[in-house]
């Protein structure tokens, strides 16, 4: 039972990791998706 549950959280750690990486990696194809925060000299 705890081992399942470890590997649960584990796998929604990596989840929200691999969210994190996505969002990134989006954010650097296209500045206009997230202004200021991938490109914050972009408005000057």
């Amino acid at each position: 039972m705890a081992r399942s549950r470890a590997v649960g959280r584990v796998f929604i750690e990596a989840l929200i990791v691999w969210g994190m990486l996505a969002r990134g990696l989006a954010g650097d194809a296209d500045g206009d998706s997230i202004p200021g925060r991938s490109r914050p000299n972009s408005g000057t």
